[in-house]
């Protein structure tokens, strides 16, 4: 079992908003890989927070995420393109390259590879 600390991107009213709002997704997410981690036997640390500042947002997320000794910080953000058709796919960032993060992003990024191609 690790401990993982999981975060929304943007607390409400923040973040992208146009053709979807991106705290309210990022939510929804946030909720569906929350289950699934407990599920998988993973202690989850909500780091989340309601603060409208970006910084102090953020601050609370990552020294949650350091005070709760997590294993892994999950950030979920949701990105848009200036210009129409113009970005595609997914990211994760990794603090330092390496280590057991970058294995696991590269987990995450291969498994919405093939998930997204079988659909």
């Amino acid at each position: 079992m690790s401990k993982i600390a999981l975060r929304t991107g943007h607390a409400p009213g923040t973040g992208a908003n146009g053709i979807i709002d991106e705290y309210f997704e990022c939510r929804s997410i946030f909720e569906t890989v929350r289950d699934v981690l407990i599920h998988a036997g993973h202690e989850v640390i909500d780091c989340s927070s309601l603060d409208q500042n970006a910084k102090q947002n953020l601050d609370h997320g990552v020294n949650t995420a350091n005070d709760s000794g997590a294993d892994l910080f999950v950030s979920l953000h949701l990105n848009a393109c200036v210009e129409p058709n113009t970005g595609y796919g997914s990211e994760c960032w990794v603090y330092s390259a390496g280590g057991e993060a970058q294995k696991f992003s590269v987990f995450v990024i291969e498994g919405l590879r093939l998930r997204i191609s079988m659909n």
